[in-house]
């Protein structure tokens, strides 16, 4: 899985997460029936920068020490229009669950992949304190 950091509009990193499983059942004939759960190894975290990447997986960001794995959980899922659809759900992230929505583009679950989470840094500032 990848991801993309924007760095205040001067540059982008893009990483990925190697380990990534999941289910996806699309069922057209009724869009609410459908599944989406997503497990992440947050230890599979890859920026092709060694450094970066022991910064990324410490403490201070995803501690994959102590949360070894990041999981989306959909919760509802609808049809939008012919050929897109929303889905909306549960991120864990640090052992902090936070709701999430996807959706907008090309088919009923391909915004998973392709759309942003909206995560800031501020978002995993703010779970940090709530482990404290």
């Amino acid at each position: 899985m990848l991801f993309l950091v924007d760095h205040l509009g001067f540059s982008r990193m893009i990483g990925l997460f190697g380990d990534v499983n999941g289910t996806i059942v699309f069922d057209a004939a009724s869009p609410a029936a459908s599944k989406l759960n997503v497990d992440v190894k947050t230890a599979s975290l890859e920026s092709q920068f060694g450094p970066r990447d022991a910064d990324l997986k410490g403490a201070d960001w995803f501690n994959v020490v102590e949360f070894l794995e990041m999981t989306f959980v959909g919760k509802t899922k609808a049809k939008r229009e012919d050929k897109t659809g929303e889905v909306t759900g549960d991120l864990t992230l640090l052992g902090v669950s936070k709701p999430v929505r996807q959706g907008g583009c090309g088919g009923l679950f391909r915004p998973w992949f392709v759309q942003p989470l909206g995560l800031r840094h501020e978002d995993l500032h703010s779970l940090h304190q709530r482990q404290g």
